[in-house]
């Protein structure tokens, strides 16, 4: 006899619970349909009839009932579960237990990571095409979108090394310049002096004095380098020297050279092109992610 959607969303929750207690109760907490859950996340049409051991289906219920729980109101700011669902079913067929156990996990944090992860995954993680549409996206993913923002790129770079997860997407809807200090975090002000000392790993945002909404944001390399997505290339200061590879949608350069160009750039200056009676038009923030509360 055919489960009912009630008794597959009960299997699911069980197994999920039983691999990690403290998502599967979160995600259980979550649903309120768990019925009209159960009757999404079934594999029927999948081919999975014919694919996978009973745990591994089991598997990949688990994951879409993640999907649902995270990136369907209230949690998440729209419905992309419906349409992921359909999308991750057939990439997550033929894939192994542990496989789609790993993804699952994707739903975290890492445990302990690492500033030098963020750093390798700012420099591995260029490629200008593809896909990064949240759902979906996993940690090995080495694309950042045929057209990246900036605050692409860190976002990226931040899930790639472990320190946000698919939560952290679905709660944000994406990040923007109207809520990138809200789920990025805030920083402490570099002054000029030491914009060439910002420590890799860390995470840096330059914005128009008194207007955090017009910014830019990346990721320090150490040793004065940085990275980011998006990049302003040239101003009445000068321009930025990509390194071999890079340049204005994705590009790794000294820092100190994009604060001189964004400080000069029209967009950052007063209204009718004055500067700030300072003489610098900019604020540079930096961050350490692993001060920061990420989900």
């Amino acid at each position: 006899m055919a489960r009912t959607d009630q008794q597959r969303y009960d299997e699911t929750i069980t197994f999920l619970k039983g691999f990690n207690k403290a998502l599967g109760d979160e995600v259980d907490h979550l649903i309120t349909d768990k019925a009209k859950a159960g009757k999404d996340i079934s594999l029927e049409g999948g081919g999975y009839w014919y694919s996978g051991s009973d745990d591994q289906h089991k598997a990949v219920r688990s994951y879409l009932l993640c999907l649902v729980a995270y990136y369907r109101p209230p949690y998440g700011t729209r419905d992309d579960a419906t349409y992921a669902i359909g999308l991750e079913k057939t990439r997550l067929h033929g894939k192994s237990l542990n496989q789609v156990k790993e993804e699952i996990l994707y739903f975290l944090p890492v445990p302990h990571p690492t500033l030098e992860d963020v750093v390798k995954a700012a420099k591995s993680i260029d490629k200008l095409n593809g896909s990064i549409y949240g759902p979906i996206r996993t940690r090995k993913d080495d694309m950042l979108g045929p057209n990246p923002i900036c605050y692409d790129g860190v976002a990226a770079w931040l899930y790639a090394a472990g320190f946000v997860s698919k939560r952290w997407f679905a709660k944000s809807g994406g990040i923007n310049a109207n809520n990138a200090n809200r789920y990025i975090g805030t920083g402490q002000e570099v002054q000029p002096a030491d914009w060439d000392k910002i420590p890799a790993g860390h995470i840096w945002n330059i914005h128009k004095k008194n207007d955090p909404t017009t910014c830019h944001w990346g990721v320090s390399l150490g040793n004065g380098k940085a990275a980011a997505t998006n990049n302003t290339a040239e101003s009445p200061a000068g321009k930025v020297n990509f390194e071999a590879g890079g340049g204005s949608k994705y590009g790794r350069f000294v820092f100190k050279e994009i604060c001189d160009v964004l400080n000069k750039d029209t967009r950052y200056r007063l209204a009718g092109g004055q500067d700030h009676s300072s003489g610098i038009n900019i604020t540079v923030l930096q961050l350490n992610p692993s001060h920061e509360h990420y989900y």
